[in-house]
């Protein structure tokens, strides 16, 4: 059991492929689950010409309650109109009850009627199921028959759930950004629905979602999770659950730090100031299934523990009696208490990287038959510079001559130690790691994890393992350790062994010439870079010096053409002044010629005016003269036939 998995097998980022898809099938519990869930996708394979069809198993009559003929007969007609914007096919709908669906031979044999009569067996087809993970009860039980009926079809079927209620744990996308106004005006069509819930936000917030990770150009997105009908066949449900608990069960992953392997982290402790520091290191590691078996091999009564933090398993093993234990009985108490099936020592004044344990577990599950794992170690003054790293590849023949790994290195089975009663070597007062290596890997191998992830910090301990004058130097022990190792192999397995660290002497000389030819190399690379590098600062200071006179040219250029153009600027505005006089003075003489023309209009419409007024008394008084004369007529007239009448 494992707690983590690569992003990518563990969140697939396959896409639903169109191509290839003759025939696609829907299976609904309601009206509107189809478009809600896969909308997008029933559009897209409409446009690829692909025969696309849904089946709704209820009519959704008890969406507001009791049953209503008169609201079952509104959401169907909703659906109809939703299909035809969509391109697909009217939809089909069953006669079974809303909200009352349950996993029966009914229901599974109903599908399966309706995959035969819209499916075409040789050809390829798409079936599409609402996911086991959804909320709604009759979701459910369409996905269980749906999925049944599915194992019994006997043509190319690809099966896939939809999410409508709530998110499952995709394995397939679909790109609907060219259709979702489509998709959207669909869903429009549910306005009965749409009164009660937001539903196209909620459709619109999935799509959303669904599209990150696919790129800038994919703004709405479906997501699915896609069904091997032969791994349920074999090994049941689990392979169709799309829950992200069923996921990892699948996987073989945890969803619990309970469901890891328990990893001990023993520590042998002389109550020193710097467990502190080590027990923080262990709080802090990626890896969470963790006890800490402190066992106190001081001679007195160990320090509280009470800054550990309480997510850690932690326990203080005191000895029967006060006296101090040695390294070995303080280690072989540590595993007498050890509970966990992993287990690693860490001495009281070293450290592992928070990524230790992860590294280690994880080596150990992908080399099921390997008794351990290591990585490699920094060693560290106490003033924290560094000596030397243990980072080499496993070798059980380098083993034999050199103890290479260093005890907090290596994360090893319980198992073994408790079947083959391993055990480290009281005698010995250092090295005893050495020997438990030994004993650990006589016929079982070790995985190398490269990469440094803790840190041996040298001379914090009292061992005298590093001081020469101690009589517990290491090398004193080393030429212990191997007579009695030497003593226990046959003589072949000692020549084999010599053979080896002398090839690895050889190889280690031809590594040294090699790097000091390289060395040679890089030192001469390095005088030419040099001499290239002084050339290259003679062309500069050149370059400097020429771009200097330019930009001493290019200023006094400037200053030339600065005081030319002040000087045309003056012509300019010199021009500018006499050519506004003299606008101004053929402005004034417009202005005065204006006026006069004007006075001469006004005394020549004066003259016209008298003119017009004396015409005007000349016609009145004509007409006068006129009406006078032939008045005068009359009267005599009038009087010569008065005397004619005498």
């Amino acid at each position: 059991m494992r707690d983590r998995e690569t992003e990518l097998h563990y969140y697939p980022k396959d896409m639903l492929s169109l191509q290839g898809v003759s025939h696609v099938l829907c299976i609904a519990p309601h009206p509107d689950d189809e478009v809600l869930g896969c909308g997008g996708a029933l559009a897209l394979f409409a446009q690829q010409g692909a025969q696309v069809q849904s089946v709704i198993v209820t009519s959704g009559d008890k969406a507001l309650g009791a049953a209503s003929a008169e609201h079952a007969a509104e959401r169907v007609g909703e659906s109809r109109r939703a299909a035809e914007i969509l391109g697909s096919q009217p939809p089909q709908f069953l006669i079974f009850e809303d909200r009352a669906l349950t996993y029966s031979s009914a229901l599974v044999n109903a599908l399966g009627h309706a995959m035969q009569s819209h499916l075409v067996p040789d050809l390829p087809a798409l079936l599409l199921l609402p996911s086991l993970s959804e909320p709604h009860p009759d979701h459910q039980a369409v996905a269980l028959a749906g999925l049944a009926a599915a194992q019994n079809w006997l043509g190319p079927l690809r099966v896939l759930f939809y999410e409508v209620g709530a998110p499952l744990h995709p394995n397939t996308y679909l790109d609907i950004t060219t259709v979702a106004g489509t998709k959207w005006q669909a869903v429009a069509q549910f306005g009965s629905q749409l009164a009660l819930e937001s539903y196209e936000s909620h459709a619109k917030a999935f799509a959303s979602l669904r599209s990150f990770g696919l790129g800038a150009g994919c703004v709405a997105a479906e997501a699915f999770f896609e069904v091997d009908l032969i791994k349920v066949k074999l090994s049941g449900p689990l392979a169709a659950l799309p829950q992200w608990p069923w996921v990892r069960a699948r996987l073989e992953l945890a969803n619990a730090s309970q469901d890891l392997p328990l990893v001990s982290v023993l520590v042998r402790s002389m109550d020193r100031s710097s467990l502190a520091e080590t027990l923080a290191s262990v709080a802090q590691q990626t890896y969470s299934n963790i006890e800490v078996v402190v066992v106190n091999a001081s001679a007195k009564a160990h320090s509280p523990l009470s800054y550990m933090p309480t997510h850690l398993q932690l326990r203080l093993i005191d000895p029967p009696s006060p006296v101090g234990l040695g390294r070995s009985v303080a280690a072989n108490l540590a595993l007498e208490e050890a509970q966990g099936c992993l287990a690693l020592f860490l001495d009281d004044d070293d450290l592992i990287a928070p990524e230790h344990l992860q590294r280690l577990v994880q080596a150990l599950h992908e080399q099921p038959r390997a008794i351990g794992a290591y990585s490699g170690v920094k060693v560290v003054r106490e003033d924290g510079e560094v000596l030397r790293e243990y980072d080499s590849p496993w070798s059980r023949q380098r083993l034999a001559g050199i103890n290479f790994l260093p005890i907090h290195a290596v994360l090893f089975r319980m198992d073994a130690v408790r079947e083959r009663h391993i055990r480290f070597d009281t005698a010995l007062p250092v090295l005893e790691d050495w020997d438990f290596w030994h004993q650990l890997c006589r016929d079982l191998e070790l995985v190398h994890c490269p990469g440094v992830t803790a840190v041996y910090r040298q001379g914090l301990g009292q061992s005298g393992l590093s001081d020469p004058a101690h009589p517990n130097h290491w090398k004193a022990w080393h030429l212990q350790l191997l007579q009695r190792y030497l003593s226990q192999v046959p003589l072949q397995d000692t020549a084999e062994v010599l053979a080896w660290h002398a090839i690895e002497l050889d190889n280690l000389g031809v590594q040294m010439d090699q790097l000091r030819g390289m060395q040679k190399a890089v030192q001469q690379k390095l005088a030419q870079n040099q001499q290239d590098l002084h050339l290259q600062e003679q062309q500069a200071l050149q370059h400097q010096q020429a771009r200097d006179l330019f930009q001493q040219e290019l200023e006094r250029f400037s200053l030339q053409m600065q005081a030319e153009l002040s000087a045309k600027e003056l012509q300019l505005q010199h021009f500018a002044r006499e050519s506004q006089q003299a606008l101004d003075d053929k402005e004034a003489q417009l202005h005065r010629l204006a006026r006069e023309s004007q006075q001469a209009l006004d005394d020549k419409e004066a003259q016209i005016q008298s003119e017009f007024l004396q015409r005007q008394q000349l016609q009145q008084s004509l007409a006068a003269i006129h009406d006078s004369s032939w008045w005068k007529w009359g009267e005599a007239m009038r009087r010569i036939r008065g005397r004619k009448k005498a």
